[in-house]
């Protein structure tokens, strides 16, 4: 919350990769895919994935998000092009998740715009 109201919406200057996705009216990756329509799209129908926050888009259905349950706000890189949803959608491989930042403080000053 203090990132968008004290240092800005989003954008390359925030984060590794393309940047942090802003809200509605901010940084998106394309077409308004904003945080909260790219969190939205991506859990729609996952019940293991509410506690997540797409942050980062970096294309190619690879996504890095926050855990949003965890007090340190990990940031994890998810890989999506190995998820099957008709396999098992209740239990992901942990194959499919990496750890980007064991904060999401240490992800914002990773280098940024790749």
């Amino acid at each position: 919350k203090r990132i968008y109201a004290e240092v800005g919406n989003g954008g390359c200057h925030l984060g590794p990769g393309f940047g942090l996705l802003g809200l509605p009216g901010g940084y998106d990756n394309d077409d308004g895919w904003n945080i909260i329509r790219t969190s939205r799209e991506v859990a729609d129908g996952l019940d293991w994935w509410d506690q997540l926050i797409v942050v980062c888009d970096w294309g190619c259905c690879r996504m890095s998000c926050v855990d949003c349950s965890d007090a340190d706000f990990t940031v994890y890189r998810w890989d999506g092009n190995e998820f099957d949803d008709r396999k098992d959608p209740d239990d992901p491989s942990d194959a499919l998740w990496t750890i980007e930042a064991d904060t999401l403080e240490d992800w914002l000053v990773t280098p940024n715009c790749g």
